[in-house]
């Protein structure tokens, strides 16, 4: 995909169409020379599921995985953005209702809450929205594609 985040990972498992991929997630500013002095740590470890591409792929082999950049700012929509209506919304509503102002506060975080018991529900469907690619990584063709002169 052009255009689109990719990182090399391994599959830790595979069960029926359903493929788990451990990637390594690099830091921001991982290209940066000073990093090591800002952060002690490259990244950390994450485990996705994939379905659908299962039977392609055995347990250690190396992949890597590509997402289209829009989906990035569809999960932080989703997980950071969306949240705030509730809240916003319920605020000033249950404010104007009880007066209270803790009250208020704590219905909101129920509202938010709720959100994300909601999100948690329905966290299949949502993940059927993102789409990711798998392709197996050919270690003897590494270098197939340079020419040394």
């Amino acid at each position: 995909m052009k255009g689109s985040i990719e990182h090399e990972g391994i599959v830790t498992a595979v069960s029926g169409q359903v493929l788990t991929v451990r990637i390594t997630s690099a830091a921001a500013c991982s290209g940066c020379a000073a990093r090591n002095r800002c952060m002690p740590s490259e990244g950390m470890e994450k485990e996705l599921h994939i379905e659908g591409v299962g039977t392609y792929f055995v347990e250690g082999e190396k992949v890597k995985v590509s997402i289209h950049p829009g989906t990035g700012l569809k999960a932080l929509g989703l997980a950071y953005l969306l949240p705030l209506v509730p809240v916003l919304l319920s605020l000033p509503v249950a404010y104007r209702l009880t007066g209270n102002e803790l009250a208020s506060g704590g219905i909101s975080l129920l509202a938010l809450a709720f959100y994300y018991l909601l999100l948690r529900i329905f966290r299949h469907k949502i993940g059927r929205s993102f789409r990711f690619e798998v392709k197996k990584i050919d270690e003897s063709s590494l270098f197939h594609d340079f020419t040394i002169l």
